[in-house]
C-alpha cells in the first residue's frame, strides 16, 4: 500500500501490475501473455478431520459426528480370542478321528455300528 500510495507500480510476476490511478483508485492490469486458458491450475485437497456435515443414511439424515459415534467400536484394548477356542476344538477333533481310525482300521466298518441287530420274536 505504501508503494502504491507513493506512485510506484507494483509488478506481480506472472499475474499483472498494480498501480494507482489519477483519482486515487487502485488499478490492475493483467499480464495477458502468461495467462492461458489451457494452463493447468493445481488443486489441493483439503481434509478437515472434525468437520461436521449431514450424511444421508437410508431415509434418515444424520450428522457425521452421530455416524462416527454409531460406528465407533469400543473394544478397550481387549482382543477377541474366539478363534483360539475354535482352533483347539478342531485340533482335538482331528486327533480323535486319527486315533479312532488308527485303532479300528481305515475301513467302512470302522466308522459304523459293529453290533448286529436281531429283531425280537413276537410273543
Amino acid at each position: 500500500r505504501n508503494q502504491l500510495s507513493s506512485g510506484n507500480k507494483l509488478q506481480w510476476t506472472g499475474i499483472g501490475t498494480l498501480s494507482r490511478g489519477l483519482s486515487g483508485e487502485t488499478k490492475f492490469e493483467p499480464d495477458t501473455e502468461t495467462i492461458s486458458p489451457a494452463l493447468a491450475i493445481p488443486a489441493v485437497k483439503v481434509l478437515r478431520e472434525n468437520a461436521e456435515h449431514t450424511v444421508r443414511v437410508g431415509e434418515d439424515q444424520k450428522t457425521s459426528v452421530e455416524m462416527r459415534e454409531l460406528l465407533h467400536t469400543t473394544d478397550d484394548g481387549k482382543k477377541s480370542l474366539w478363534w483360539v477356542v475354535a482352533l483347539v476344538i478342531a485340533i482335538l477333533s482331528l486327533i480323535f478321528i486319527g486315533y479312532h481310525f488308527s485303532t479300528k482300521g481305515l475301513t467302512t466298518s470302522a466308522a459304523s455300528n459293529q453290533k448286529k441287530l436281531v429283531p425280537e420274536e413276537s410273543r
